[in-house]
């Protein structure tokens, strides 16, 4: 849960943003933010590949999975889903 929540960068950029022209921020402390949101943007999909090649999803219903399920209750053409 903590890897798929760390990238939220669109947040943090918009707030640092707000503080540097408020002048709650400097110039150093606004490029500080701006490099953890991207290195923390950037580590997010290898972080949640590694955590669900490690999770076993026991229990899960088959028809959750099952493609002919999902194309019924869909609201997109068939065809755009597979």
């Amino acid at each position: 849960m903590g890897s798929g929540m760390n990238a939220r960068g669109a947040i943090e950029i918009i707030v640092a943003t707000i503080g540097l022209s408020l002048g709650v921020l400097n110039q150093q402390m606004y490029s500080i933010i701006v490099m953890v949101v991207i290195v923390t943007s950037l580590m997010a999909p290898p972080l949640l590949r590694w955590t669900l090649s490690k999770s076993e999803f026991l229990g899960v219903p088959r028809w959750r999975v099952d493609r002919s399920v999902i194309a019924l209750y869909h609201f997109l053409p068939s065809k755009l889903l597979f």
